[in-house]
């Protein structure tokens, strides 16, 4: 038996993706993204104006524990670097009163020490650098439907 290549694989399961991701509400898969940076958040949401995520967006852990309150989130994205708190302390506080939310840091202070700590304390986090390619990381997140669907 042959092996399909990796690039036929991965055309395979986001296509399946695709097909699943318009039978579900527009509004079932909900993204948080916190960032202190306005021009990160604009460019954030820009990015999925058009797709199958309801996107909201915050500049403090408060202004993000405003929209936890009346949404349900699903994935929570936040920048590590921040003035105030920093990513890890973002998630540790939202994944406490929530811990059903897939958790993402996105961020161009990712050194190996800052990964370690990271993946030691969130079981399951993904880490994302910045600069990001928007469609990579749509496909990510696809990902992540796929998994909370199925």
């Amino acid at each position: 038996m042959k092996n399909k290549p990796i690039r036929q694989i991965t055309q395979s399961l986001r296509s399946e993706i695709d097909n699943v991701l318009p039978k579900i509400a527009n509004d079932q898969i909900t993204i948080l993204y916190i960032d202190d940076e306005r021009p990160n958040l604009r460019a954030f949401k820009d990015i999925f104006r058009k797709s199958y995520f309801k996107v909201h967006t915050a500049q403090t852990l408060e202004e993000g524990f405003k929209i936890l309150a009346t949404e349900k989130v699903h994935i929570i994205i936040t920048d590590y670097e921040m003035p105030i708190h920093k990513g890890d302390h973002v998630l540790k506080m939202v994944l406490t009163m929530y811990p059903n939310i897939i958790p993402v840091v996105l961020s161009a202070y990712l050194t190996r020490e800052v990964k370690e700590k990271l993946k030691r304390h969130f079981k399951g986090i993904t880490l994302i650098e910045k600069p990001f390619i928007g469609s990579e990381l749509e496909a990510i997140l696809k990902g992540f439907c796929y998994n909370l669907i199925y």
